[in-house]
């Protein structure tokens, strides 16, 4: 009987931080008929909790890119000078080739003597002539001819790009966290909203009344929570399994639904 017996307050819809609840119809029928408000402010707190894990890897990777994966792009990076339409290249034997160091393929040669000058055949994404940059492998994009008369005057060296990627890192590392998070708002108020509106339509089959805007947004909120905690356990594990954002939609969904039908009589 005590377990019949209606809750003196709202339940907080915080509780669903710790998964469990959602699994009980009871919790689902207490945020529907005694919460208040529409669970927005939910969905940010629940980013923002999200976002701390995802923002500390992050700029553990930005900081292996700036002291492990350029120093090695940049080792030798030549003296490049562009002016009059061509260009030339100081500090190295040409034709000069750059190598990712993570998978030890070429990605950009650079030849103004005229041994290259094509992509034709070769594994490199980016080729600098004395007369032109082609850019290729950007599929669906066609290959891409830049001639070089386009540029007034170009000067680039190592020192110069280890300069522009101090200051860049030094920039992401302080945005990093804002600019995901405000992007994450956006993208995640998208999947609440439509959870919303089908739980609003979905409750209205199951009874006349249905459940309210309110109860609909609430319901709408949670249903992001197990996605949200999976999804970010896949982001650190660096994986993402196929049609992902597919089966988020129809579990989120099927959540919702189900939390809806715990919280209405069915129609007759």
């Amino acid at each position: 009987m005590a377990e019949d017996s209606p809750p003196t307050k709202a339940p907080s819809l915080y509780a669903a931080l710790l998964l469990f609840p959602l699994l009980r119809g009871s919790f689902w029928r207490d945020v529907a008929h005694l919460g208040t408000g529409y669970g927005i402010v939910y969905v940010h707190v629940l980013l923002l909790l999200v976002w701390v894990p995802l923002t500390v890897q992050g700029l553990r990777l930005i900081d292996r890119v700036e002291h492990e994966y350029a120093p090695k792009v940049l080792n030798d990076f030549p003296e490049i000078i562009i002016h009059g339409g061509r260009a030339r290249v100081r500090g190295v034997e040409e034709p000069w080739v750059m190598v990712d160091p993570q998978t030890d393929l070429p990605f950009l040669v650079v030849d103004t003597t005229g041994q290259v000058t094509s992509l034709r055949g070769r594994p490199e994404s980016a080729l600098l002539t004395k007369t032109e940059l082609i850019v290729t492998h950007l599929d669906p994009l066609p290959t891409q001819v830049i001639p070089l008369t386009t540029v007034e005057a170009f000067f680039l060296n190592r020192a110069l790009l280890v300069e522009l990627l101090d200051e860049l890192s030094g920039f992401v590392r302080w945005a990093f966290f804002p600019l995901a998070f405000s992007l994450s708002i956006s993208y995640r108020a998208g999947f609440w909203a439509g959870f919303a509106l089908f739980v609003y339509v979905y409750s209205r089959r199951l009874s006349p009344e249905g459940l309210t805007w309110g109860a609909c947004g609430r319901f709408g909120a949670l249903a992001l929570t197990p996605i949200m905690a999976i999804d970010t356990v896949f982001t650190l594990a660096q994986w993402t399994p196929p049609l992902w954002e597919l089966l988020s939609l129809g579990a989120g969904g099927a959540l919702a639904a189900w939390g809806a039908r715990q919280s209405l009589p069915r129609a007759a």
